[in-house]
């Protein structure tokens, strides 16, 4: 007689935060895709109208981050539906989880960066600083504020360069200045810097970086192009250059989080020089997964599942071209029971 033996595949519980942002939901489309761990995803967002709901397995209404009553409704979610782990793609959100983050306490697993380096690296001075301070290729960036000095600013930048508020999000903000008369027109500055301009539109790449415990960081290299300031086409290349210019910003951080290195290389000295660090898991998240470099999944097991077998990194030469889609959410598909359970909180009005 022959017996079939039923595989045990162990489960994971994880809170997907800000699931109406594309970070969150490429988090989610790569969550639903691991083979193996079987991951429930338990989707949160302040909005009913956010399309990771239609993408996870349940969806939560939540308030935002900086609500006072944020953290009461996350232990309630966290206790209600045995939260083994909590994420995100929104930084006000990872900022908030990290208060959150002491030592020894009980709960789930955050996976979030080091609050420093989040700190840091959302302030686009201080990410020139840094990278300056360790001896890493940087664009010349000076601050610009209401008291500056505008024609010394101007003489000291080749022209065309870049203005763009010091902690704005993609594209935002971001203008390419030809002339004094064009610079001059922005004023008065308010938290600006003004930025040399490292080779053109053609030249920028989007890295991943996943950094190991012996020390070193798998990367991923993509040549890139925007549209409406994310990521519209992306395709691998191997450059071995860009690489190791990731590698050293990995050594240098000290961190075990992965995050994401935008750059552009030198239309002058074929260099790369960094523009942009995001310490979190990126928009293009899901495309890389696709690309062999699943970065989330091993984050994810190496905090979770430390004892089980860590995916493969081997990047594969590929190309990915988004587009619009649709997703379809039945109203009657929100967790109504939490739903109740955050307008007893005070959270939500009914």
């Amino acid at each position: 007689m022959e017996y079939q033996t039923e595989l045990h595949i162990p489960s994971l519980n994880v809170l997907v935060l800000g699931a109406g942002g594309n970070v969150s939901i490429g988090i989610i489309k790569t969550l639903k895709q691991i083979s193996s761990v079987k991951v429930n995803v338990y989707a949160a967002c302040v909005t009913k109208d956010a399309a990771g709901f239609a993408l996870s397995d349940f969806a939560i209404l939540s308030p935002m981050a900086s609500n006072p009553e944020f953290h009461d409704w996350l232990d309630h979610i966290e206790q209600s539906y045995s939260i083994d782990v909590v994420l995100s793609g929104v930084e006000e959100v990872n900022l908030a989880l990290a208060d959150r983050n002491i030592e020894g306490k009980a709960g789930p697993i955050y996976l979030i960066p080091e609050k420093n380096h989040m700190m840091c690296f959302s302030d686009k001075l201080e990410t020139t600083n840094w990278l300056k301070l360790n001896k890493i290729n940087y664009p010349e960036t000076f601050k610009i504020n209401s008291t500056t000095n505008l024609i010394k600013v101007y003489e000291s930048l080749s022209k065309p360069f870049i203005i763009k508020p010091r902690f704005g999000k993609g594209s935002q903000g971001v203008h390419l200045i030809h002339s004094y008369e064009q610079f001059s027109s922005f004023a008065p500055f308010d938290d600006y810097v003004a930025q040399q301009c490292i080779g053109t539109p053609d030249s920028e790449y989007t890295c991943g970086v996943y950094p190991t415990d012996d020390g070193d960081a798998s990367v991923i290299v993509m040549k890139r192009r925007l549209k409406n300031g994310s990521t519209s086409i992306a395709e691998v290349v191997f450059d071995k250059a860009i690489e190791q210019y990731c590698r050293d910003i990995a050594i240098k951080l000290k961190t075990q989080s992965p995050f994401n290195v935008q750059l552009r290389v030198s239309s002058e000295n074929g260099h790369p020089y960094c523009f942009e660090i995001n310490m979190r898991l990126s928009g293009t998240t899901f495309i890389r997964h696709n690309f062999g470099f699943p970065d989330c999944e091993a984050w994810l097991l190496r905090k979770a599942m430390p004892n089980m077998m860590q995916p493969i990194f081997g990047v594969r030469k590929a190309k990915a071209i988004r587009y619009e889609a649709e997703v379809f959410i039945e109203p009657e598909s929100l967790e109504q029971t939490n739903l109740l359970s955050a307008i007893k909180l005070g959270l939500l009005e009914r």
